[in-house]
């Protein structure tokens, strides 16, 4: 059995989180700072956790997630405190969340390795009957090479929507997995229709590929038609992206 790390807070966040001995620690410190400040200022508190069970506990309880994907199921992957962790943003009291991301180091170097098989969901090759590729065009000559992250599972509850939760999580999660697992890229999916609603503003990632095109099963009773989008950044654009992040934090204070 793993064992169960406890939650940590905001402060012991950027206080603790690892840091990768060639990076820069009080520069991805200060950032992790700012991304939780920025959500504390919202009125909610947030918790880092690996425990996943807890995590389907939430997410079962959210409305509206019958189409969600299987990558941080307990169940269907295997999930190490070390390589995976997950956000709980919550009101009062963490049992009442409102929003939440998950992302884990892949032990794979090729994002077309992860793609193929489904491998990045479904850790343990347990893919269930109705689940299958139908086309995979990203990446064809594996030329994404390097240490992988990957976030998913984000959700944010309908009463909360459009405060800039998704974007704060998202920036949040790629600063945690840079700093800790040293990644050379990190990566995400999208339902094209979100997509083409340019969902991706909220995101920010600069790379978009398109297709991972499936039948897909995991809550459905009946296979879906799912096309999916791949998002990616470089850990230049990862860099970059924190920089950008302190300098408006900067220019905010230098206003003050």
């Amino acid at each position: 059995m793993q064992r169960k790390l406890p939650p940590q807070t905001p402060t012991t966040l950027w206080k603790n989180w690892p840091v990768s001995t060639h990076l820069n620690a009080d520069f991805f410190r200060t950032a992790i700072r700012c991304y939780c400040e920025d959500i504390e200022s919202l009125g909610l508190s947030l918790e880092l956790s690996h425990d996943f069970e807890a995590f389907q506990k939430s997410s079962n309880a959210m409305p509206d997630t019958k189409y969600v994907n299987p990558a941080f199921d307990p169940a269907l992957n295997s999930l190490p405190p070390d390589q995976t962790f997950w956000i709980n943003v919550y009101q009062h009291h963490p049992d009442n969340c409102v929003s939440y991301i998950a992302a884990k180091q892949l032990p794979y170097t090729s994002l077309r390795h992860a793609l193929e098989g489904l491998r990045f969901w479904y850790g343990k090759g347990l893919i269930p009957d109705g689940t299958s590729i139908q086309e995979l065009s990203v990446d064809p000559h594996s030329r994404i090479q390097g240490r992988l992250s990957y976030s998913g599972r984000l959700y944010t509850h309908p009463d909360w929507r459009r405060k800039g939760l998704a974007r704060l999580l998202s920036h949040l999660v790629r600063t945690l997995c840079l700093a800790r697992f040293d990644v050379d890229y990190h990566f995400g999916v999208m339902n094209h229709i979100l997509e083409r609603k340019n969902q991706n503003a909220q995101y920010r990632f600069p790379n978009i590929e398109r297709w991972l095109h499936l039948d897909f099963r995991y809550r459905q009773e009946v296979p879906i038609d799912l096309w999916l989008t791949v998002l990616y950044m470089s850990r230049q654009d990862l860099l970059k992206e924190l920089g950008t992040t302190l300098e408006q934090r900067q220019s905010l204070l230098a206003r003050a």
